[in-house]
């Protein structure tokens, strides 16, 4: 096994930089601008997304000189720091609007509808009537939300969404916007500005009518040319619609008109620009589409899933990390990204948003495949009613951003792994395009079995060789169908082919068995994907759940067992592979490196002591006024150093700041907070200093969490 890869996974290139959303919502000034660049350049960032954000000022316009000379002042100052620049393509969402200047300019294409009438006072033609209920095409009402106060949803400024199915509109947006960038910026492309962020583009805009359908001119001909009749109109209506074929068939015509005139357009634009398409679309589970973006993308906002609460495995928001990440190793993207953290808040208090959740959040990205991480957000401004506008900013205006390196190399790590990797699933779940099963792969989960979801749409690059599914540089052996899922013909053909060669076609729940990665015990929270990159093999194990995992884990025989601490990029243990005592606490990833006999042997530690400290946590009565902060000292005498020495926090704040002997050692973001300090340790006495930081809910909501430090060890081991 190559050793090579250790120093990428220590220190990965910049190129595995998380790309935060940065919301531009207030006036802008060019110092400003420079200072915030480079304030996250020393962070280690190396790239940003300049998202237009509720704020701006009204003397500013969308798409106005002023704006786009701020615009390229961004770019030139990143361009100078050898960062990456992505463009949002909106002035906040959904997109494919131009913030309104499309229906401004041309009010015939608004997004329109299909909606019910009644028949005898309709002044209109209709496309049916029936029982004196008729239907007709009408302007959806659809707006967006506006970056100028008084723009919002619900709000009279709102402006009106664009009709994205018309080629028209959508030839419109791309002048309005990525040609009137390109016109700017031309010498940034595909070098410094690397993409164009689209935003869960909407086919009827926001507040729109209720019980409506998508419209736009000539789907109604495509639906009868294709076998429907204007009689089905009721049958769309209906409560029972989504299990009919005719509403099937009416959304698959409207699903591939906004693949070729929306997403398809974009795309062809942004490869003859040498830039990629990312984003993500409007629905969770829109995987066929994803063959259309240079990167693949989705988004993990108003805590769809949420650490603690169960939901890890649960509902349609749970698929959308392999959604992208599917996409991706199907469709042979290198990349797929997620915009993650947007308006997490737990129990509705904004600001309630800790590392904790994060790091939770990276890893239930990370082992789902994710490998671009977009956090949403970081804020140019928390100044009045922008500290409110979806939070948190888990940027420069939270408490952690003098620790906010370490989150970044997090990330970095995860995405090098993650990148130029292949995952060794055997399983295909199949899907359609804008569907993929929950329920059934919650056994995958459980069972540490890897799949990947496969849409339909994907055959023509399907193969088969000798029982095995070949498509990109994945190879499966089994293929489950859920059993909602109907197979087209050659669907059913190949998969025919590929039993009488040898390989699996399971429906309903999956007799999952273990792969490679064994537990001697059920671990229902714990989540591995087995990754070869290069000639080595990684196992990223995290546990998803609030209580500790205790098990034995075996991988194939004949190697040693390296196990990682991804946070830290220091080697933790080494095992024989056939035999792995796997300890994770709640919410703990480790990263396992699977490496052949050849190898000297290691040594263990052969004893270890413990000192116990006894710090408490303080009341919120404890709590002086303007106190962001408490600190705690103690002493330990030792007559000698040990080989390895780790300070652990069972319970503290949200942030624990440690130093020994007056050194440094660093900042721990979440519990259990340990810090390596035997390189700082002295025969004699050593003092020991922790200062616990009080949380975002505290400083920005008022809100009272735990505070201070409590069951504190010093664990010492060398060897014998």
């Amino acid at each position: 096994m190559a050793r090579e890869w250790i120093a990428d996974f220590i220190s990965p290139p910049d190129e595995f930089s998380p790309a935060p959303f940065w919301f531009w919502n207030d006036t802008l000034e060019k110092a400003e601008l420079k200072r915030q660049i480079t304030a996250f350049y020393e962070k280690g960032i190396r790239a940003f997304v300049i998202h237009p954000r509720m704020g701006l000022p009204k003397e500013m316009p969308y798409l106005s000189d002023a704006f786009f000379e701020m615009v390229r002042y961004a770019a030139e100052t990143a361009e100078n720091l050898r960062m990456k620049v992505i463009l949002y393509d909106e002035a906040m969402y959904p997109s494919g609007n131009a913030h309104g200047l499309i229906v401004e300019q041309n009010p015939e294409l608004a997004s329109k509808c299909i909606a019910q009438v009644p028949a005898c006072v309709a002044n209109r033609p209709l496309l049916y009537c029936e029982n004196g209920i008729g239907y007709a095409v009408e302007f959806s009402g659809g707006t967006m939300r506006g970056i100028h106060f008084g723009e919002d949803d619900g709000e009279n400024g709102a402006p009106r969404t664009a009709d994205i199915l018309n080629p028209a509109a959508v030839d419109k947006f791309i002048a309005l916007t990525y040609q009137a960038y390109f016109e700017r910026l031309k010498a940034y492309f595909g070098t410094t500005v690397i993409g164009f962020f689209t935003d869960e583009p909407s086919l009827l805009g926001r507040n729109h009518k209720k019980n409506v359908l998508p419209y736009s001119d000539g789907i109604w001909d495509e639906y009868i040319a294709e076998g429907g009749t204007a009689a089905d109109l009721p049958v769309l209506f209906s409560k029972e619609k989504s299990q009919t074929k005719q509403y099937r068939k009416y959304m698959r015509i409207i699903r591939r008109r906004l693949a070729e005139v929306y997403y398809k357009k974009l795309s062809d634009w942004c490869t003859n620009h040498n830039v990629f398409l990312m984003g993500h679309p409007e629905q969770s589970m829109e995987i066929g589409v994803q063959s259309l973006f240079g990167i693949p993308g989705q988004d993990l906002v108003l805590r769809y899933v949420e650490p603690g609460s169960g939901s890890a495995l649960q509902g349609e928001h749970s698929t959308m990390a392999k959604c992208s990440a599917d996409a991706a190793r199907h469709f042979g993207k290198r990349r797929n990204s997620n915009e993650c953290f947007g308006a997490c808040c737990k129990h509705g208090i904004p600001w309630n948003f800790t590392v904790d959740d994060m790091k939770w959040y990276l890893d239930w990205l990370g082992v789902r495949g994710v490998n671009l991480f977009i956090p949403h957000a970081f804020y140019y401004s928390v100044r009045g009613m922008r500290a409110m506008e979806r939070p948190p900013d888990v940027g420069m205006h939270n408490i952690w951003w003098a620790e906010f390196d370490k989150l970044v190399t997090y990330m970095k790590r995860l995405s090098w792994l993650l990148t130029d990797s292949v995952n060794q699933s055997r399983w295909a779940v199949l899907s359609s395009d804008d569907r993929l099963e929950w329920k059934q792969t919650a056994h995958f989960y459980q069972a540490q079995v890897e799949f990947n979801y496969l849409p339909l749409s994907a055959i023509g690059l399907c193969q088969l060789d000798n029982g095995m599914l070949l498509i990109h540089k994945q190879k499966y052996s089994a293929v489950l169908v859920p059993d909602w899922l109907q197979l087209p013909e050659e669907w059913q053909n190949l998969l025919l082919k590929f039993k009488e060669q040898g390989g699996k076609v399971e429906t309903g729940t999956p007799d999952v068995k273990q792969n490679d990665f064994k537990t001697q015990s059920a671990c229902p929270d714990l989540r591995v994907t087995h990754l070869v990159k290069g000639e080595n093999h990684f196992y990223f194990v995290t546990n998803e759940g609030e209580e500790e995992v205790c098990c034995i884990a075996s991988l194939p025989p004949n190697a040693w067992v390296e196990q990682w601490s991804v946070w830290e990029g220091v080697l933790c243990n080494e095992f024989e592979a056939s035999y792995i005592p796997l300890h994770l606490g709640r919410r703990e990833s480790t990263l396992l490196a699977w490496i052949p006999y050849a190898k000297a042997e290691f040594k263990h530690w052969t004893f270890e002591e413990t000192a116990v400290l006894a710090p408490r946590l303080l009341k919120e009565s404890e709590m002086a006024e303007g106190m962001t902060s408490v600190r705690y000292q103690a002493a330990v005498e030792l007559n000698q150093v040990p080989q390895r020495a780790v300070l652990s926090v069972g319970k503290g704040g949200e942030i624990i700041r440690a130093s020994v002997n007056g050194m440094q050692i660093g900042a721990s973001m979440w519990p259990p907070h340990q810090f390596e300090i035997h390189s700082a340790l002295k025969p004699g006495e050593n003092r020991i200093e922790l200062e616990a930081v009080a949380s975002l809910a505290w400083k920005y909501s008022g809100v009272w969490t735990d505070f201070g430090v409590e069951d504190v060890e010093l664990v010492m081991r060398g060897y014998g």
